[in-house]
C-alpha cells in the first residue's frame, strides 16, 4: 500500500472521486458504505435505495457506482439532467477522508497563517453543502455550525458558522471564493501538506475508514492544528446583535490579552526581583562572612597590641634594671680601680716590707 501510494505521488496521478457522500434522509453514507447497502436489498426494498446529494430542499437523486474499467474508483452519479451534475470538481481519496474525519471532530484547533491559533467546539457539521450565489450552486466541503469558539469573538463574528475548504490535489476556485464572499460565509482553506497524505488505492469501506480514523486521532488533540488561510471573511454589522456582541467580546479579549501581557511583564520584573534578591543575600552572606573574619584578625591585631604593650612595660622595667646594673657596675669598677690604686700606695708597701722582715 505505501509503495503504490509512493509511486501514485511521484507520477502526480490521484484517484479522484466527485461525488463520495449520498444521504437517505439525514443518514449519511460514503460510496463505500452505499455500495454495500444497496447490495443488502433486493429490487422490492428499492425505495430504500434512494440516494441524495444532502438533506436540504435543493437536493438532488444521485446512485453509487462501482469502479469502471477506465480506473475510475467508486462514485455517486448525478441522474440526467441534474441541476447539480458537475458541481464541483473531483477530489481525492485523501479529501474525502479529511472531509468525513473533521465532521465527526466536536472540538478542534485551527491555525492561520499569522500564527493565531482558535478552537472551534461544533455543534453539527454538514458535509458537502450547497450554497446558490445567484442559481449557480457551489459545493462548500464542510460547513460548521460552531457551538463556541476560543476567543469568543470570532463565534460571534462569523455568526455561528465557518466554512471548511481542504486543499489536496488543486485549491478552492476563484469563482466560488468570490461567491462565498459576497455570500459572508467565513471560510477558512486548509492545505494538507504532502506528509499527511494518506494512502489512496484503497478498495474498500474498511480501508477507507482506516484513513479517516488515522485523521480523526490526530486532530482530537489539539496539539494538532489544522493550518490554513481565510479566503472569505463575515461582514459584520456592527449594529445587529451578533455585531454588538462580536465588539463587545473583541474588546473583552483584547482587554484580556493587554492584562496578561501586563501579568506577564510584572511576572518577569518579580522573577528579576527574586533573583536579583538572592544576589544580595549571597552577597549579604560573603560580607558576613568577610567581617566576621576581619573580626577574628581585629582581635587577633588587639590581643598582639596588648602583648605589645605589656612587652614595652616589661622592656621599660629591664632597661631601667639595666641602667641600675650599669650604675653598680661602675661603681664596683670605681672600688676595684681604688683597691688597685691602694695595692700599689707606698704605706701598703712599707707595711708588706715590715710584715715580711719581721
Amino acid at each position: 500500500m505505501a509503495n503504490n501510494l509512493k509511486q501514485t505521488l511521484r507520477s502526480g496521478e490521484m484517484y479522484m472521486v466527485r461525488k463520495f457522500f449520498g444521504y437517505i434522509g439525514t443518514r449519511r453514507f460514503n460510496i463505500y458504505e452505499a455500495l454495500v447497502y444497496r447490495n443488502r436489498y433486493s429490487l422490492k426494498n428499492k425505495e430504500k435505495l434512494i440516494f441524495y446529494d444532502g438533506t436540504s430542499k435543493i437536493k438532488q437523486k444521485i446512485a453509487p457506482k462501482s469502479g469502471s474499467k477506465n480506473g475510475r474508483s467508486p462514485h455517486f452519479a448525478y441522474y440526467p439532467n441534474s441541476s447539480h451534475d458537475g458541481v464541483g470538481k473531483e477530489m481525492t481519496v485523501t479529501h474525502k477522508a479529511y472531509q468525513e474525519a473533521i465532521s465527526t471532530l466536536k472540538i478542534f484547533c485551527i491555525e492561520t497563517l499569522d500564527g493565531e491559533v482558535i478552537i472551534l467546539e461544533v455543534e453539527e457539521a454538514k458535509l458537502e453543502y450547497y450554497i446558490n450565489d445567484e442559481g449557480q450552486y457551489y459545493l462548500v466541503d464542510i460547513l460548521i455550525v460552531l457551538k463556541s469558539t476560543y476567543p469568543f469573538y470570532y463565534f460571534y463574528k462569523w455568526e455561528g458558522i465557518l466554512a471548511i475548504e481542504i486543499w489536496v490535489s488543486h485549491k478552492t476556485e476563484q469563482k466560488k471564493i468570490e461567491a462565498l464572499n459576497r455570500k459572508g460565509i467565513p471560510t477558512i482553506e486548509c492545505k494538507i501538506s504532502k506528509k499527511l497524505l494518506l494512502n489512496e488505492d484503497i478498495q474498500s469501506d474498511k480501508e477507507y475508514l482506516k484513513n479517516v480514523q488515522k485523521v480523526i486521532n490526530r486532530y482530537s488533540d489539539i496539539k494538532f492544528h489544522l493550518y490554513g488561510r481565510f479566503i472569505s471573511d463575515a461582514k459584520i454589522d456592527e449594529t445587529s446583535v451578533w455585531g454588538e456582541k462580536y465588539l463587545e467580546f473583541k474588546n473583552y479579549h483584547n482587554e484580556k490579552k493587554r492584562m496578561e501581557l501586563h501579568f506577564r511583564k510584572l511576572e518577569k520584573q518579580k522573577l528579576e526581583l527574586e533573583k536579583k534578591n538572592k544576589e544580595l543575600i549571597s552577597e549579604n552572606y560573603n560580607l558576613d562572612l568577610e567581617i566576621k573574619n576581619k573580626h577574628t584578625v581585629i582581635e587577633k591585631l588587639s590581643k598582639n597590641k596588648m602583648e605589645v604593650e605589656a612587652n614595652k612595660e616589661l622592656l621599660k622595667i629591664c632597661k631601667i634594671e639595666n641602667e641600675n646594673l650599669i650604675k653598680k657596675v661602675s661603681a664596683l669598677n670605681f672600688e676595684l680601680v681604688k683597691m688597685k690604686e691602694y695595692k700599689d700606695h707606698p704605706i701598703k708597701t712599707f707595711w708588706k716590707d715590715k710584715i715580711r722582715f719581721k
